[in-house]
């Protein structure tokens, strides 16, 4: 956030579709390998469907944590602006993440 890696966020690619949702947590280098439910397994597999998602990028609870922090700023989340148009094969959507 504001040019910094953020570690342990959660990224959500939302289909227009009505497919399902795919979602994945960041490493310490701030890159994330989204997953998918396979419908009618229980099953994971990489990727997202193909098409224009909308983006929703949330800090999630650390348990262990001392301190809490700060939310991302609700056009990052729950009234998201960012979108992502998947194509077939690989795809790489780096998004830039500010406080204000």
């Amino acid at each position: 956030m504001d040019g910094k890696l953020l570690e342990g966020v959660s990224v959500t690619f939302v289909p227009e579709t009505g497919a399902l949702a795919s979602v994945a947590r960041t490493g310490s280098d701030g890159k994330y390998e989204l997953l998918y439910a396979v419908p009618g397994t229980k099953e994971m597999t990489k990727g997202a469907a193909v098409g224009q998602h909308t983006v929703r990028i949330d800090m999630l609870p650390d348990p262990m944590a001392q301190t809490t922090s700060e939310p991302l700023p609700a056009r990052y989340n729950l009234e998201s602006t960012l979108t992502a148009d998947v194509k077939q094969g690989p795809n790489t959507f780096d998004f830039q993440v500010t406080s204000r």
